[in-house]
């Protein structure tokens, strides 16, 4: 059991529990992509992966770039300009704008405790975009909070190609951010060790007991 334990601990450095928050539970207006900033509050967050709506009459697959720029996104909406593209992830989209699909990311996104990051997810699917919400409201939610993180998003924008459609506000993220408590660290050559140390007294505890 102890040797369990500590392959647990190991497996995951740096990454404790899991968590979700959640914007705009309806998506009624799209599509193309959707701009967001995320603020760590006391402790550094790792973001996992989103869920979304996307548009579509039929099932099929979504490629999403994933684009960060330090501090807010309010008016660098336009140029690529000190963005990062971090990442392409494919999501599966389930043919109606009812239902959400989780993109899950290749490489989490890390926010230092108290500081705010901002994140673009622009669909290149022409069939397939991000869907997102309309604010139909008065006044409109644009911001959405929990004792981990908080959440700003007001503007979209409509295509398929990055920082080059026609911006649209109040548009909202609608879905959810998945995220970790802490850092995603890259295990140090000593972790990787002990994790095969770990594995080793695995099995060595199954044959004995065998």
């Amino acid at each position: 059991m102890k040797a369990v334990f500590l392959l647990a601990t190991l497996v995951v450095p740096g990454l404790s529990y899991g968590a979700t928050l959640n914007a705009a539970s309806v998506a009624n207006n799209g599509a193309g992509g959707i701009f967001m900033a995320i603020t760590a509050a006391g402790s550094a967050i790792t973001v996992t992966s989103f869920d979304l709506f996307f548009d579509g009459a039929a099932p099929g697959t979504s490629p999403v770039e994933v684009y960060t720029r330090p501090g807010t996104y309010t008016g660098f909406e336009n140029s690529n300009a000190g963005w990062t593209l971090t990442q392409t992830v494919v999501a599966n989209t389930p043919g109606t704008t009812a239902t959400l699909a989780p993109l899950t990311l290749t490489t989490g996104i890390t926010i230092g405790a108290g500081q705010t990051l901002a994140v673009y997810l622009q669909s290149t699917s022409f069939l397939n975009g991000i869907y997102y919400n309309g604010n139909f409201q008065a006044p409109p939610t644009t911001t959405w909070s929990n004792v981990d993180l908080s959440l700003f998003s007001d503007t979209a924008m409509i295509g398929d190609v990055a920082f080059s459609g026609s911006l649209f506000t109040s548009r909202t993220l609608a879905g959810n951010v998945n995220y970790s408590l802490g850092t995603a660290a890259v295990p140090e050559p000593g972790t990787v060790s002990l994790l095969g140390l770990g594995f080793a007294g695995l099995v060595w505890l199954r044959r004995r007991r065998a």
